[in-house]
């Protein structure tokens, strides 16, 4: 399951699309009028919410046509910004609801897991305790027994302990 599978998401990822359209066309508008008028350009929310509302923008009396051409300008971009956090708000509900309905095909992947890591703890404290007795017995060993094991002098028992930790303290059962 994907994202975009949320009615949700396409909703407000299609308006995005459709403001951020608007606004490319509206700025061209704005700078074909500008010449014409050269006033300063009202900002407020209130046209932003009017243009993702679908209503036209309201009038203002100071407004001349470049004035309107750039107050659409600004609505636009005031509305691509408010429609980004809805969009985000939409992408976090899909993405959890994604991630709990996914949860038991990791907890899967996670048994699998962690079998493995028990073998290789296994593994690892076997080859260890070879060497050790090879060094016990005072035999140089560097040149015949090679490579070293898999995961060399490290810490791998304490490093699947803390592993096993964080897996038990996000509530999985493995």
């Amino acid at each position: 399951m994907k994202v975009s599978d949320f009615a949700g998401y396409r909703t407000a990822a299609a308006k995005l699309n459709e403001l951020q359209q608007q606004l490319g066309q509206a700025e061209k508008e704005a700078a074909s009028l500008e010449a014409c008028d050269n006033k300063s350009v009202p900002a407020a929310d209130r046209d932003a919410r009017a243009v993702l509302s679908g209503l036209e923008l309201p009038s203002a009396t100071e407004d001349g046509p470049s004035a309107r051409a750039w107050r659409k300008v600004h609505a636009l971009r005031r509305a691509i910004e408010l429609q980004r956090v809805e969009l985000t708000s939409e992408r976090s509900k899909a993405s959890e609801k994604i991630c709990v309905d996914a949860r038991p095909r990791y907890e899967a992947i996670l048994r699998k897991q962690a079998a493995a890591v028990e073998k290789l703890v296994d593994a690892h404290k076997a080859e260890r305790e070879f060497r050790e007795q090879l060094m016990a017995d005072d035999v140089v060993f560097s040149t015949e027994i090679t490579p070293a094991g898999f995961y060399g002098l490290l810490d791998v028992p304490g490093d699947a302990a803390r592993w096993f930790a964080e897996v038990k303290s996000y509530g999985y059962k493995l």
